[in-house]
Formats: C-alpha cells, sequence, structure tokens
C-alpha cells in the first residue's frame, strides 16, 4: 500500500513539474482599447474597442457590446438580452491613409453581449492605426425601447517592430 502511494505521489510530483516549467502560453493584447456606456433609465449599453494583436506582429478590429439592467433590489448592475445592430466597421493606417470598412451583421435575440473580429492585417514599424464602429445601437427587452446610434474609437497606436505599441489620443472626438 505505501509502495503504490510512493508512485502515485512520484507520478503526481513529475507531472506537476511539467506544467508549473511549461512555457507561458502567449496571449493576444489590445492596445488603443476605449470603452464607453450610455445609460437610459435602468438599461445601460457598454461598448468596447480595440485592436487585437496575434504573436505574429498581426492586427485586428475587436468589438464588444454589452447590455446591462439596474435591478432596485440588490443595486448591482445585471445582464440584459438585447439585440445588436452594430453598424459599420472601420480600420484605418493613419500614417498611409489606408481605410478599410465592413458593415457588420446584426445580431437578433442575442444574449447580453456580442463581439465582431476582423481580419489579421500585418501591422508595419512605425505606422500609426486606430479603429473605429458607427452606427450602432441595441434593443433592450426588458425595457423595450431601442437606443440611438453611437460611435466609439479606439486610441491611435503606433505599432513598433518591438512589438510595444506607444498609445496617443483618442481617434475621434465625442460630443
Amino acid at each position: 500500500m505505501r509502495r503504490r502511494l510512493l508512485i502515485l505521489l512520484a507520478l503526481l510530483l513529475s507531472l506537476s513539474l511539467c506544467v508549473l516549467h511549461a512555457a507561458p502560453a502567449s496571449a493576444n493584447t489590445y492596445p488603443g482599447l476605449h470603452e464607453q456606456e450610455w445609460t437610459r433609465q435602468a438599461s445601460t449599453l457598454n461598448a468596447r474597442i480595440t485592436i487585437e494583436v496575434n504573436d505574429l506582429n498581426q492586427g485586428r478590429f475587436r468589438f464588444h457590446l454589452r447590455c446591462f439592467i439596474y435591478n432596485e433590489t440588490t443595486r448591482t448592475q445585471e445582464p440584459q438580452r438585447c439585440n445588436f445592430h452594430a453598424g459599420t466597421a472601420h480600420w484605418y493606417d493613419l500614417t498611409t491613409g489606408e481605410h478599410y470598412s465592413k458593415t457588420l451583421d446584426t445580431v437578433f435575440n442575442s444574449a447580453d453581449y456580442c463581439c465582431w473580429l476582423g481580419v489579421y492585417r500585418t501591422l508595419r514599424d512605425g505606422h500609426t492605426y486606430a479603429v473605429k464602429a458607427e452606427g450602432f445601437y441595441a434593443y433592450f427587452y426588458e425595457e423595450q425601447f431601442s437606443s440611438v446610434k453611437h460611435t466609439i474609437c479606439s486610441y491611435r497606436v503606433t505599432w513598433h517592430s518591438s512589438g510595444n505599441p506607444t498609445t496617443g489620443t483618442l481617434y475621434c472626438y465625442y460630443a
């Protein structure tokens, strides 16, 4: 019995050492991330936009919407089911003037959030990029209304081949 226990412990220890010394999985980064919220009565629309960067020095548009409702009893924001009308996505290389745009799919009978992703594009050293979503809104089931159309932009991001981007000012301004 004792021998089996020692074998089991040795096996567990050897497996745990492999896990503890494994190279960390590289994660995507989100330079230029900008987040805004709009509230009407108890409902809130939250939007986040950024440039998602992978390990190959490629970036893509990333846009995330969430709906919340304020619960008077618990005094907390809780998820709320919405239809998301995502509007138009824009990708800008501000250094060369390149601009790509695409109408995003509308999501009906959604959950409380939705995320849209663009295609990866090679990021060039010294170039400044920005992304924008415009004309998006949500239909809130709980309170049965549609928000007005909104626009959100990322911060300007200057890419460096070292992988350490410089973040600048917001690409667009809001009234």
